[in-house]
């Protein structure tokens, strides 16, 4: 078997040479075991060692003297044998009997006769005393004693030898061994959880009660050397069996097993103190008084400061179990009183743990594992031992002697600490210091795993090399694939982008196709066409918007007169408007329902019920504007319009939230004999109608309440066996026709209110006022009656008139409008303030058959719908009531219309016919395009807006009025303020950025520049210059600078904050006419008559370019990007420049004469330019297409300028005209006043059905 060289101890004082090193372990080691009772096989050492086959050989002699040496001493030591003296006797010393024996002799309690006081008698036999080592032993033990004096050290008394026998005189100890207590508190620990009886000392007790020794006489002596005794205990030891002695996990516990480790390293401080090793620190070595008081003893391995013989113990696996890893290393050099401190470490460890720090009996295992590991810690095996005293004891057992204490009094004075309640100096191993003991314990492992992993990245390192070869070769043709594939990507990318632009070209193209056919069609006249042409002009999935100042222009002259309502795809059936006007619901022939927001002109929701609407109920708002009610259909349409089994079997009344477009309420009636007939709202809009028409040809009235919030309607009322009915919105009464009578019932009760008459027929036509104060009626006997329903009184009779339908009154119940019989003949009108009658002669309209018509809610106005004789078409009109004039045609597409709705406030119908909805301003058709400002009454040559584009400035040569400067409100086209400014022909205006400033230049040769304050129009300063006239003025982006040039040929730049001369540019031939800042402020433009326009770096001071053309230059400007400069000449045309390469970018063929005016919209769009020819040219940018010309001025223009926010363009001419071109959206009320007028905009009206009963049934 094979033997670690490293592992046993020296076998005597005899320097081996290093040729011998191995052999002397070896037999070291041999000896070892057979000490240990073992019979070595020196074959088995042959066969792994053939080479030292002769040397182990010649060992036999050796090795079998060992073993029969062996067993004499283990005679000795054996229980029962005689020392070899007589009668007890040994010196003066009388033995009295037996109390230990061990490795290193056998203890006595014996008589000291001269002094007679009982000692403990150490004896070495005579056998063993042949062994030279065991004799220098024992003699060494007693001289390391005798020098030490410490209370926790067993002193001696004398040595002597008597017969050839050894001894020394010791104290008599009376306690326990920390061993003998370690046994008995495992005994207690494992079995006085199970409630046995568990035999302790007194000794123990008292350790696990933390109490003095209760007293009494207790003889208990141990041998210190007797390290593992196998002697029991005297049998006149007291000892004290209890169930319930405190446990061995308590805090009282552990501080006594602390002070126990404080005692013993005190008392190793002074022996270190004296230079004596211990060596053997360990349970059975350690003591314990009655008092709890400790005691170190057995010296016998103990070595002396200088003394470089190894001692030896003789029971080596009790002793190995508490070696310090060096003592177990056998080398002697590093063995040093740190290995006490180990070893005293191990000893409170098994205290505290109630098990040793390493386990087992096979001794080499243990030493290899003393060497290598570290013990489990404490706290593992038992939770209860504080922190810091395990802490304390691990730092005590550190395999390093350097990360020990470096003294045990260091040790002492740690559990001092700990017993203080103050922090201790040991520190708990960190991470790394664990890693780092894993290492040196397993460093062959780490070793070898290292090598390993060097050779692998050896290894990988060549392969990758091979690889690396392998992969560049594959890389390059990568790369070069990639980069192919890149070139074509770009090239892909290229195109795709090519494309993408020939596309947005295309799409600008078509959508300014339709804006000039839009434009088209508006000079034809159809306003519907126009609008729905620029309603397909929309954002791109590029989000480029072409709805532009032309688009925007067009769209409002479009909806001037007329606003097309566009959302239904079958024929509209029916318009209501809210009494407010701002919402508007329309039904078509589908049954789909829309609710349009009027004040917008935008849908603002689509309603959709469970069921399709009832044709022949149209919807209603109440009167308060809050709800719309509308009538589903029930089974006899559900079967011809929705052939599904998942409906309702009967009509449903449904009560809409205008606001929020849900349903409040919807109420289903049970489907029984009859219809239907009709609903409305009633009594303000608190509660609703139900007209129910029964088999027997009768008529039935319920009135329902809302609910508040969204509960079910509740029945009020119930009327029947009528022959018809009539009802108001606001009204509280209605009117029914019952047994020949017609009664005025109550719309909260039902019960009558008044008899108004008896009729001798049945029927008649008629209905209520809106308001219900009146009540009109008419049949073919009586003719018209109106009633007074408050009074009941009768106003007129007229047996002459009779109405074909129902009458219409205004919204004051002043004037009624109806349709007399036959339906060719004429609208009769009644006035209630003279009771007179008048007739609406329609001679005026060729074939007006079937006229449907409404009155205003100021009864001013009454519109009609007629039809020709073909019953295809017909045209809409406008009547003055007063007059019986006809005021306007509706000169919208023509065909067959609804009849014609008011909007509360009377200046605008709404009109349907097929699946087109429009708004109608009669008023509005006679509007100024463009709009003309009072102007100037002589040449206007400078046009300009605020930047808030609310005020507008103009400037002309006025000789016959002194207000060459004047400004415009542009939401009232009034002029503000006007003076007088120069000298001379005011030829330009600028505003400063933020409007504060108003600059001003003109064709003088003094005073020609001057600086206004635009809220007050006095004079802020004159700058002093310029010697002729001056053309131009143009304000920086940032307002700082102010750039003026004329007829002087010089361009100057001021200090607007100072009005100093900054630069001085030079250059022109001939007169600069017009100048211009890019929007970085960087760079100035110039055009001039010298047939050139430069650049100017505005910083330096200096010219940067000249362009040179064929004729002279009028105009200039940048586009808002900057990315572009325009020009226009004396030809008509306008250059392009795209100032990123300095190249024209293109030429627009604008016009046959000389271009004044030049300027770019604000979203750089469009270009404007107009001149000689007196005609505005729209035109894109991009695509060089012309849009659309505005025509209006009667004389050559002289300047246009467009409005910051891009919808208005101004023009001035050679006449003085100011003229606007208005593109901001038209709003959908107005007003001249701002007021809207109040009007119901409800109806009187009469329900006929064919009675029927009726059932409720809530969802």
């Amino acid at each position: 078997m094979s033997i670690d060289g490293n592992i046993g101890e020296s076998a005597g004082d005899d320097k081996l040479g290093e040729d011998d090193s191995i052999l002397a372990r070896w037999a070291a080691e041999l000896a070892d075991r057979i000490q240990a009772g073992e019979v070595p096989n020196l074959e088995e050492y042959i066969r792994e060692h053939p080479e030292k086959a002769d040397q182990l050989r010649r060992l036999l002699p050796t090795i079998a003297m060992m073993a029969d040496l062996r067993t004499s001493v283990d005679q000795v030591f054996a229980p029962g044998f005689d020392l070899g003296v007589g009668q007890g006797i040994l010196g003066e010393f009388h033995l009295l009997r037996e109390i230990g024996r061990g490795g290193m002799g056998v203890v006595y309690e014996a008589l000291e006769v001269p002094l007679g006081r009982r000692v403990a008698l150490k004896v070495l036999p005579i056998a063993a005393a042949l062994d030279p080592r065991q004799l220098k032993r024992f003699q060494l033990e007693a001289q390391a004693v005798a020098s030490l004096n410490h209370r926790n050290i067993v002193p001696i008394f004398s040595v002597g030898r008597d017969r050839g026998v050894s001894y020394f005189a010791m104290q008599l100890i009376e306690g326990r061994t920390l061993a003998d207590v370690n046994r008995e508190l495992r005994q207690f620990d494992e079995r006085g959880t199970v409630k046995e009886t568990v035999v302790v000392s007194d000794v123990t007790r008292s350790l696990l009660e933390s109490l003095p020794f209760p007293g009494g006489r207790e003889e208990v002596v141990a041998d210190a050397t007797a390290c593992e005794s196998e002697v029991a205990p005297p049998r006149t030891e007291r000892t004290s069996s209890s169930p319930s002695l405190p446990p061995t996990r308590g805090r009282a516990f552990f501080r006594t097993a602390a002070g126990l480790g404080r005692q013993a390293a005190e008392a190793l401080a002074h022996v270190h103190d004296l230079g004596i090793q211990h060596r053997d620190i360990k349970p059975a070595n350690l003591l314990v008084d009655a008092r709890g008081h400790l005691w170190v003893t057995d010296f016998g391995l103990a070595r002396l400061q200088g003394d470089c013989e190894q001692t030896r113990t003789g029971d080596l696996v009790g002793t190995l179990r508490y070696m310090s890893p060096e003592q177990a290393l056998a080398r002697p050099g590093l063995i040093d009183h740190r290995t006490d401190i180990y070893s005293l470490g191990a000893t409170l460890y098994e205290l505290l743990t109630l098990r040793p720090a390493f386990g087992g009996d096979d001794r080499q295992d243990l030493l290899l594992r003393i060497i290598q590991e570290t013990p489990v810690p404490s706290r593992r095996l038992n939770p209860a031992i504080p922190i810091d005293l395990e802490t304390i004891v691990s730092k005590a057992m550190a395999n390093e002697p350097s990360r020990r204490y470096a003294t045990a009094q260091e040790l002492a004075e740690d559990l001092t600490r700990f017993l203080e309640g103050r922090p201790v100096l040991a520190r708990r191993p960190s991470p790394v210091d664990g890693a780092s003991k894993w290492v040196r314990r397993r460093w062959p492992f780490v070793a070898m795993a290292a090598t390993l992993m060097l050779m692998f990245v050896g290894a990988s390192i060549a392969g990758l090399s091979w690889s690396n070869a392998r992969l560049r070769i594959y890389i390059d043709r990568l790369q070069k694939e990639v980069a192919r594939a890149d070139r074509n990507a770009r090239a892909a990318n290229q195109q795709q982008q090519f494309a993408q632009e020939r596309q947005e070209f295309a799409d600008r193209h078509l959508d300014n196709a339709q804006i000039r056919l839009a434009e088209q069609a508006l000079d034809q006249g159809q306003m519907e066409r126009t609008q729905e042409i620029l309603n397909d002009v929309k954002a791109g999935p590029d989000g480029i918007n072409p709805r532009n100042f032309a688009w925007h222009y067009l769209q409002r002259q479009a909806t001037r007169e007329i606003v097309l309502l566009r959302g239904h795809d079958d024929v509209v059936d029916f318009m209501t408007i809210s009494p407010d006007g701002r919402a508007l619901a329309t039904v078509d022939s589908a049954g789909k329902m829309l609710l349009w927001n009027t004040e917008s002109g935008q849908l603002r929701k689509s309603l959709q019920g469970k069921n399709p609407l009832r044709s022949g109920n149209p919807p209603k708002f109440s009167p308060d504007n809050r709800y719309l009610l509308t009538v589903e259909s029930d089974q006899d349409e559900l079967d011809r319009k929705l052939p599904s089994p998942n409906r309702d079997l009967g009509p449903a009344v449904v009560i809409w939230d205008v606001i929020t477009g849900l349903c409040r309420s919807r109420t289903v009636f049970d489907p029984k004999p009859g219809r239907l007939a009709g609903a409305g709202f009633v009594a303000g809009g608190e509660a609703f109608y139900i007209l129910w028409a029964e088999p027997d040809a009768t008529l039935s009235v319920s009135i329902w309440t809302l609910g508040p919030g969204r509960s079910p309607p509740q029945p009020r009322c119930e009327v029947r066996q009528l022959s018809q009915a009539c009802f108001s919105p606001r009204g509280r009464i209605f009117g029914v026709l019952q047994f020949g009578q017609l009664q005025l019932r109550d719309v909260n009760s039902g019960l009558i209110r008044r008899v108004l008459t008896d009729f001798e027929n049945p029927g008649f036509v008629g209905g209520l006022s809106a308001d219900g104060q009146l009540l009109a009626i008419s049949n073919s006997i009586q003719g018209a009656r109106i009633f007074e329903t408050e009074s009941g009184v009768e106003l007129e009779r007229d047996r002459t008139k009779e109405f074909t339908f129902f009458p219409e009154f205004d919204a004051k119940s002043q004037i009624m409008a109806a349709q007399g019989k036959p339906r060719v003949e004429p609208i009769y009108l009644w006035e209630r303030t003279n009771n007179q009658w008048d007739i609406l002669e329609l001679k005026e309209i060729n074939d007006a058959y079937d006229p449907d018509f409404s009155i205003s809610a100021d009864g001013s106005w009454l519109a009609l719908a007629t039809r020709d004789a073909g019953r295809v078409k017909g045209p809409v009109t406008l009547w003055d009531v007063s007059s019986k004039r006809l005021l306007k045609t509706f000169t919208g597409r023509t065909g067959i219309y609804q009849t014609p709705i008011f909007s509360p406030d009377g200046r605008s119908l709404y009109l349907a016919c097929s699946t087109d909805i429009c708004r109608w301003f009669p008023d509005q058709a006679d509007e100024e395009t463009p709009r003309s400002l009072a102007g100037h009454s002589d040449e206007a040559w400078a046009v300009t807006f605020s930047p808030d584009s609310r005020i507008l400035a103009s400037g002309s040569d006025d000789t016959d009025e002194p207000q060459r400067i004047k400004l415009w409100d542009m939401a009232t086209g009034r002029k503000l303020r006007g003076w007088e400014g120069h000298q001379g022909l005011v030829s330009a205006l600028a505003f400063s950025p933020d409007g504060h400033a108003l600059a001003s230049v003109a064709l003088c040769s003094e005073n020609n520049v001057k600086v206004w304050d635009s809220a007050s129009g006095r004079l802020r300063t004159t700058l002093v210059g310029h010697t002729k006239g001056v053309r131009t003025v143009a304000y920086s982006p940032d307002g700082s600078l102010l750039a003026t040039a004329g007829s002087d040929r010089e361009i100057r730049l001021w200090d607007s904050a100072t009005g100093r001369l900054r630069s001085l540019f030079s250059g022109h031939t001939q007169s600069v006419y017009q100048v211009a800042f890019s929007p970085d402020g960087q760079s100035l433009a110039s055009a001039s008559n010298d047939r050139t326009f430069r650049t100017w770096d505005v910083a330096a001071g200096v010219q940067r370019s000249v362009f040179k053309g064929t004729s002279n230059f009028m105009a200039i400007a940048f586009s808002p990007d900057g990315s572009m400069l325009a020009t226009a000449d004396q030809s008509g045309r306008i250059i392009l420049f795209d100032l990123a390469t300095g190249a024209i970018s293109g030429r627009i063929h604008c016009d046959d004469g000389t271009l004044l005016g030049l300027t770019f919209s604000p979203d750089g769009a469009i270009i404007a330019a107009a001149g000689v020819s007196r005609v505005i040219h729209i035109w894109d940018v991009v695509t060089r297409q012309e849009l659309m010309t505005l025509s209006g001025h009667g004389h050559q223009i002289n300047d246009l300028a467009f409005s910051p926010d891009g919808m208005m363009l101004a023009s001035c001419s050679h006449d003085g005209a100011v003229k606007i071109w208005d593109a901001r959206p038209r709003s959908m009320n107005r007003h001249d006043d701002g007021e809207k007028s109040v009007w119901t905009g409800e109806s009187s009206q009469v329900d006929f059905a064919v009675p029927s009963t009726y059932f409720q049934k809530e969802e």
